[in-house]
């Protein structure tokens, strides 16, 4: 379907911590220390969740930032009438 997959894991353990990420949530790709209104490096869908990782969907991928420690941010899900 022409998505890249990307899985991130958590630099502090083997065991991500909890959180409220599931299947299909629509998320931002942004830089651990960026300010909440910065730009975001591309946005994605959660593809597939285990404990020590997210995989996430892209259509383009980020060219910039990816060697850097990065945050994962929920976005509301868009809902079709």
């Amino acid at each position: 379907m022409g998505k890249t997959l990307l899985e991130f894991q958590s630099t502090k353990g083997d065991v991500l911590p909890a959180h409220k990420f599931g299947t299909h949530d629509v998320v931002v790709l942004k830089l651990n220390k960026a300010d909440s209104g910065s730009p975001a490096l591309g946005q994605g869908v959660v593809f597939r969740l285990k404990d020590s990782s997210i995989t996430v969907a892209f259509d383009d991928i980020p060219e910039e930032g990816l060697s850097s420690p990065l945050r994962l941010e929920k976005l509301a899900n868009e809902v079709c009438n």
